[in-house]
């Protein structure tokens, strides 16, 4: 049976974790009152969120079915299972969090393309950014997807700070004078992102949408430092 694409669903999916998708799917979730599925089953989504809003899925739980009123969130890592594909197919957009280095931008751009397959309404952010680094793979990204819009999440604690005051960044800011000043930046970003998955609702070119497989060469790549996550 075809999945419904529902308009108040939203996936925040890597292959691999340690991207910082979690808590991207946790601010969204908090700044739009939403509820919040994962498939990490140590996830620390329910020391955040309400267990009332909140399920983290066993290994073997089948993917829940909940009415299309409810706008939910899902949290999803690991290979594309059936549960994955299930939550990839009916959701509004799909968000790919990458971090800005030259190994993680190649797997993104790798598992991209099993993703846009199962829906190509995909949203692809540059997490845990350093001054200065955006543009650059921002060109890049481009280079491979021209018609996927590219978003910017800087590195910042306020990400840690929404977990330990379980509000989001939004509201952080917003009720806090020193941490106004602090996360603005990030918030800013965040504000740009929630409001293009409220506000646009498209179809990509119909050649684009047939081409599930790009071929790359690595010169974008090469362009780019490695990096060093541990700096």
């Amino acid at each position: 049976m075809e999945t419904k694409r529902m308009r108040n669903r939203l996936t925040v999916y890597h292959i691999k974790g340690g991207t910082g998708k979690t808590r991207i799917a946790l601010n969204i979730a908090l700044t739009l009152d939403c509820g919040i599925i994962t498939n990490d089953e140590y996830s620390i989504v329910s020391r955040v969120i309400s267990s009332s809003k909140c399920r983290i899925l066993a290994q073997h739980d089948d993917f829940p079915r909940y009415p299309a009123k409810i706008p939910l969130v899902y949290d999803l890592g690991g290979k594309i299972d059936k549960r994955v594909g299930i939550a990839i197919e009916e959701s509004r957009y799909v968000i790919v969090p990458i971090l800005p280095y030259k190994e993680d931008i190649q797997t993104g751009l790798d598992f991209i393309t099993e993703i846009q397959a199962i829906n190509s309404k995909i949203i692809i952010v540059v997490n845990k950014t350093k001054p200065k680094q955006f543009d650059n793979i921002r060109k890049v990204l481009k280079g491979y997807y021209p018609y996927f819009p590219v978003f910017e999440l800087k590195s910042s604690t306020a990400m840690s700070r929404m977990i330990w005051e379980k509000k989001s960044i939004r509201e952080i800011t917003n009720t806090n004078k020193l941490f106004r000043h602090h996360y603005q930046k990030l918030n800013q970003q965040f504000d740009q992102l929630i409001n293009y998955i409220q506000t646009h609702d498209f179809e990509w070119p119909g050649e684009f949408k047939q081409s599930t497989l790009i071929m790359r060469d690595m010169h974008g790549l090469h362009a780019l430092k490695k990096g060093n996550k541990n700096e």
